[in-house]
């Protein structure tokens, strides 16, 4: 085992940041596809959570919810990605 691997990193998406173990941090940008948190999903898409709220609230970018859980499909995330790749092109 890497004994940096459990090292605590600062991840900054716009002006919020997030402390985590940089291992949890690559394993939110490399895993396979799978629902994320919104925490997770602001995260892979290096933005906000307020930003990423504002995107749902406007239909940009789909959620589910279970019970209290809020949670984002990952290859939603990069259709969307993709799709807004290829409106700026």
């Amino acid at each position: 085992m890497n004994p940096n691997s459990n090292t605590m990193t600062t991840i900054e998406n716009d002006s919020e940041k997030h402390e985590m173990t940089r291992e949890h941090a690559d394993k939110i940008r490399s895993a396979p596809p799978l629902n994320l948190t919104k925490k997770e999903a602001a995260v892979y898409l290096r933005i906000t959570e307020r930003h990423l709220e504002n995107l749902v609230s406007r239909g940009r970018i789909p959620r589910a919810k279970l019970g209290r859980r809020v949670l984002f499909l990952r290859e939603e995330l990069d259709r969307r990605l993709r799709m807004s790749m290829l409106a700026a092109a």
